[in-house]
Parts: C-alpha cells; sequence; structure tokens
C-alpha cells in the first residue's frame, strides 16, 4: 500500500543509541531514525541494536541503510551488502529505510537506487537523505525523485544549518508539492520549530543532542516535541 503524504509529517528524532530510542518512546515521538557512527553522520545499525530498538518503540522505525562511512559513490558489492541491510532491517520490524546513492558526477544513482528498492516490500517509507545536498543540480533530482517511490527527503538546503537555508528549502517544498515531504535536518533547535513551520515545511529531523556521540539530551527532546505539538 502506497504511503499519503501526510503520514510523512512529523518530527523525527535521530537515534545513535537505545538510550535515545527509550527517551523518544517515553516523549510519545511519531518516528524514529536509527543509526550508530554520529561522527561518521550515522551507519548500519546492525542486529542486535535494531532488535532492541523494535522492542522499546511502539512508533514508525526507520533504519539507515549504508555501507560505510565516507562518500555516497557506491560499488555493485557495497550495494549488495545495503540490499542484504535492507532485508535484514524489514524482517527486525522496520517500517522505513533511510538510503541514498550517488555516482561521480555528483547526480543520483539510480541503478543502484532501483537494487535497494527491489529487495523491500510494500508500505514502508522511503527516505533519502542528506547525499541530496551534494548533488550539483538538486531540484533537477528532486523532480526525479517525485516518481521514485521515495516518500521524503532529508536536507539542510547545502548549509551546515537548516534554519539558513530557509528560502532554499522552500523551494525544494514547491519543486516536490504534493508529491513528497522536504524534512528540515541540519542542527534543528526547538526555537527554530515555528521558522520551520510557518514557511511551509511539516517535517523536521534532529538528534535532540548537545553531546559529540549524538546521545539525545531528554530536555532537548522534550522541548522540541512541545514545539512541535503546540504548532500541529
Amino acid at each position: 500500500m502506497a504511503r499519503k503524504i501526510e503520514d510523512t509529517c512529523q518530527l523525527e528524532i535521530c537515534c545513535f543509541d537505545l538510550e535515545s530510542v527509550c527517551l523518544a518512546e517515553q516523549e510519545g515521538i511519531a518516528a524514529i531514525e536509527l543509526c550508530t557512527h554520529y561522527t561518521e553522520g550515522g551507519l548500519f545499525p546492525g542486529e542486535r541494536l535494531i532488535q532492541e530498538a523494535r522492542q522499546a518503540f511502539s512508533g514508525e522505525l526507520r533504519v539507515m541503510i549504508r555501507a560505510r562511512p565516507g562518500d555516497f559513490i557506491y560499488s555493485d558489492q557495497e550495494v549488495m551488502t545495503m540490499c542484504e541491510q535492507v532485508q535484514q532491517a524489514l524482517a527486525l520490524g522496520a517500517n522505513g529505510i533511510t538510503f541514498g546513492c550517488l555516482n561521480s558526477d555528483r547526480e543520483i544513482a539510480w541503478e543502484h537506487i532501483e537494487r535497494i528498492q527491489d529487495v523491500s516490500e510494500a508500505g514502508i517509507t522511503w527516505t533519502f537523505h542528506r547525499a541530496i545536498d551534494l548533488i550539483r543540480d538538486v531540484p533537477s533530482a528532486l523532480q526525479s525523485l517525485t516518481h521514485s517511490g521515495v516518500h521524503r527527503v532529508l536536507t539542510s538546503g547545502g548549509r551546515p544549518r537548516a534554519v539558513d537555508a530557509m528560502e532554499v528549502l522552500q523551494q525544494y517544498q514547491d519543486i516536490v508539492n504534493a508529491h513528497m515531504s522536504i524534512v528540515a535536518a541540519g542542527h534543528v533547535r526547538p526555537d527554530q520549530i515555528p521558522s520551520f513551520r510557518a514557511a511551509g515545511l511539516t517535517s523536521i529531523h534532529s538528534a535532540a543532542s548537545n553531546r559529540p556521540d549524538g546521545r539525545a539530551d531528554a530536555h532537548l527532546l522534550h522541548q522540541l516535541n512541545q514545539q512541535w505539538c503546540n504548532l500541529v
């Protein structure tokens, strides 16, 4: 069953450990992205953490699919590894997949995207991660993604902080219209949420963390959720 666009309009917390997952559950967060290695931008979390997260979290569990740290230009063998990661994540109860593949021309590697999607199942949420910010022509890439089955695109608008690229993010959302959600991602903080919502952005991604390891802070997570709930 295809996802409705309104199903992806929400606050998503990026969790790098089980403690963060548990905090998200306690706060009543609707969706999390599960990964490890905060300093590397997130890697596949592995079987044990996915199992533990699925047991601890009752909302939508989205898993990062990434073969290694570094760039997003993958070999055929690495794509095969990512296909296996998708199958493993879904078998362990994941509801969504976060992924992204580029080619050497800094464009979307469609042949890899299709291989990864082919091993999945219907009804999951597909998210293209911040590899989008490395693409030379993001507007064209977004137009193509609207026909790919992807539901969400994580982006900071090419800036370190998403809040500093508000006009760009608005432009991106106008491009995808009702086909996908543009998800503001990049050092998102509670006091910025009203600005994102006023700009027409309905999806936010944050680790809710001030720590070098990315572990969520309970107070910051609560503030994010309160700001979000006050505006929904």
